[in-house]
């Protein structure tokens, strides 16, 4: 049948898609079922994932600044003094409504909706529920990012063009003063996005440079190398440094954090056969981020 027909392929994919997810996610946390985000909130999460559920046992023992830095401000906000539910929930829909209005391709859709929803038409209901169903859903999150919205942004981008197709309708004494919205609203749409992702390529770019410069240094130099990376208070939380392949040992550089005195020597321990760099990206020496040899003859203090 013409149905059978259509399934087919669509189960195929299906089943190609979940077989991919769950080779990457075995590799990843050793269990085909579980997925990286998981693993990493029953690891380092200290809130629950939605506001209204129980706090658990209190905060995690996390082993880098950094880590502490993005989960601190999560239980600040959870332990604020327990307001109404509707107050709770409104602040959170706000929160939420200003996340997705970061940028101009989000803003766009929202606005518009509101002009689409003021209609009595049928259509107008049946995408404006399930769009308020999902923001609702959203407001429930400890905490929301654009992405999160993915699952209604199908129906917000409907609404957006049937929204800018009434609009399009509109005259103003006469002139199409609707066609000339709808055509800044299109260009909006399209440069906005443009030029926001190719400012934080361009910021990704450099922040890349220095580590791979780094790389490169201590790949021209012969044996091993463990490099422990000691970052400042101030440091950015959205440039990382420690990461490594999926064989480890297997690798000539490896990085890691500089968790202290005790962890240091038990890592010292494990790659006693490497030799040892201190890297430090916040302290600049002629530009670049500074990077020390360390003698084993002694443990590798932290200095902050």
């Amino acid at each position: 049948s013409r149905l059978r027909k259509a399934l087919l392929p669509l189960a195929a994919w299906g089943a190609a898609w979940a077989g991919a997810q769950a080779m990457h996610d075995r590799a990843v946390t050793g269990h085909p079922l579980r997925l990286p985000y998981l693993e990493y909130s029953r690891q380092y999460s200290s809130t629950p994932p939605l506001w209204i559920l129980p706090a658990g046992d209190g905060p995690r023992r996390l082993p880098t600044a950094t880590l502490r830095r993005i989960h601190d401000w999560e239980l600040t906000w959870l332990n604020q003094p327990e307001r109404p539910f509707p107050i709770a929930l409104w602040k959170r829909f706000d929160f939420v409504l200003s996340t997705l209005r970061t940028d101009c391709s989000a803003d766009a859709p929202l606005i518009l909706l509101l002009l689409f929803a003021a209609g009595v038409e049928a259509a107008a209901l049946s995408l404006a529920v399930p769009i308020a169903l999902g923001l609702f859903a959203l407001s429930l999150e400890t905490w929301t990012l654009a992405h999160y919205a993915a699952p209604v942004a199908a129906l917000l981008w409907v609404a957006l063009f049937v929204a800018l197709s009434r609009l399009a309708r509109w005259r103003r004494r006469g002139a199409r003063a609707g066609a000339v919205l709808v055509l800044g609203v299109l260009v909006c749409l399209l440069v906005k996005p443009v030029l926001t992702s190719a400012a934080r390529i361009a910021g990704w770019n450099r922040q890349a440079q220095p580590r791979s410069a780094i790389a490169r240094l201590l790949a021209a130099q012969p044996g091993g190398h463990l490099v422990l990376v000691r970052r400042a208070p101030e440091a950015s939380l959205h440039e990382e440094w420690v990461y490594n392949g999926p064989d480890i040992d297997a690798q000539r550089i490896v990085w890691a954090h500089d968790l202290g005195s005790a962890a240091n020597d038990r890592l010292l321990t494990y790659y006693r056969g490497r030799r040892i760099w201190v890297l430090e990206p916040e302290k600049k020496e002629t530009g670049a981020p500074r990077l020390t040899a360390i003698q084993r003859s002694g443990p590798v203090n932290r200095s902050e």
